[in-house]
């Protein structure tokens, strides 16, 4: 965690030092690269560990396939909308995105926070269809409802405090999750693979701190939250790999 907090300063003021010295802005395509990339990557170490939760009835990697099969989705969605997959790029169809972030990595960080545990597994499919069906219905929802949904900037560059708030709670959520992690075995080291999968939850949280320092989409926090998201992705590969290994 002192590692964590220390890249966090670093990468801070970097990002500080490449505001005031060059000129970010949005590129789309490479934009949804990074989400596509990270996201995608999500989802096929979710399928490893919901395959795993049926196998050995476990309702901790349960929970933990659904909040990264949660996480990759949004993130999938959020890559094709930001080449306009969905219709043309408006600064409402940015704050509609930011809704779906903010409610996608909510849910995920929930689930993730709730996973270490050693109850058994019973109805793993049922829930899991569940969870799934859940995202659409808010995925859907999140679309119909927009028009009369909150704002999240006052205008262009201008967050609410309501966005700051939500990102917060997310953040603090991710957080938490990844102390739970690091505690459940009673203090004693965890295993190489749930170190790795510690550290991915850790990077996040550094994620959602930097979207929360955000102003805009292309600036350079947004896009520091974007590479760091894929770093996330790649721990969670490392934990795929030590865990094939039975480590």
């Amino acid at each position: 965690m002192l590692a964590l907090i220390g890249l966090t300063a670093l990468v801070h003021f970097s990002l500080q030092i490449i505001s005031n010295q060059f000129y970010t802005h949005e590129i789309p395509i490479l934009a949804s690269l990074l989400y596509v990339l990270g996201g995608g990557t999500d989802i096929i170490v979710a399928a490893h560990m919901l395959r795993k939760a049926i196998n050995e009835k476990s309702q901790q990697f349960l929970r933990m396939g659904i909040g990264l099969c949660l996480l990759g989705t949004t993130f999938v969605l959020l890559g094709l909308g930001a080449i306009g997959t969905f219709g043309f790029i408006t600064p409402d169809s940015v704050d509609l995105a930011l809704h779906l972030l903010i409610v996608g990595t909510g849910l995920s960080a929930l689930f993730f926070t709730l996973s270490p545990t050693s109850a058994r597994l019973h109805s793993g499919v049922i829930q899991l269809v569940v969870a799934l069906v859940l995202l659409v219905v808010l995925v859907v929802g999140i679309y119909q409802l927009h028009p009369i949904l909150p704002a999240l900037y006052h205008s262009l560059g201008v967050p609410t405090l309501l966005r700051q708030q939500l990102i917060t709670g997310v953040l603090l959520l991710f957080f938490f999750a990844a102390l739970r992690f690091a505690l459940f075995n009673g203090g004693k080291a965890p295993k190489e693979s749930v170190q790795w999968y510690i550290i991915g939850i850790s990077v996040l949280a550094l994620v959602m701190l930097n979207y929360l320092l955000s102003s805009l989409p292309g600036d350079a926090y947004s896009w520091a939250g974007r590479f760091f998201h894929v770093m996330a992705a790649g721990a969670f590969i490392q934990y795929l790999w030590w865990d094939a290994k039975g480590e």
